[in-house]
């Protein structure tokens, strides 16, 4: 059973704290990714690059670790404007 932990940070216009904890309908992998940014619109395009990320996760054949590789590389690329820039990413099945 996965049992869930809220997290709590700041969300404004220049910072945020997202966490994401995903399961494709029917499949067997669990996506969890943490982001905190400091960049203008924070919230809003933190909140859009961990979809983007999701959907790339699920729609790759690569193996795990070159998901992640190239998830990392995805929110690192989509804000790399941001001024403080943290990620957490795992998987498990």
């Amino acid at each position: 059973m996965l049992k869930t932990a809220k997290i709590i940070g700041l969300n404004s216009d220049t910072d945020a704290a997202i966490p994401l904890i995903a399961r494709q309908e029917h499949g067997n992998f669990y996506f969890f990714a943490i982001i905190t940014s400091s960049v203008d619109d924070a919230f809003t395009r933190t909140r859009q690059v961990l979809s983007d990320a999701e959907s790339a996760f699920y729609a790759s054949d690569l193996s795990v670790a070159d998901r992640l590789a190239k998830i990392h590389d995805l929110i690192k690329t989509s804000l790399m404007d941001a001024h403080e820039l943290n990620i957490l990413l795992a998987a498990t099945q």
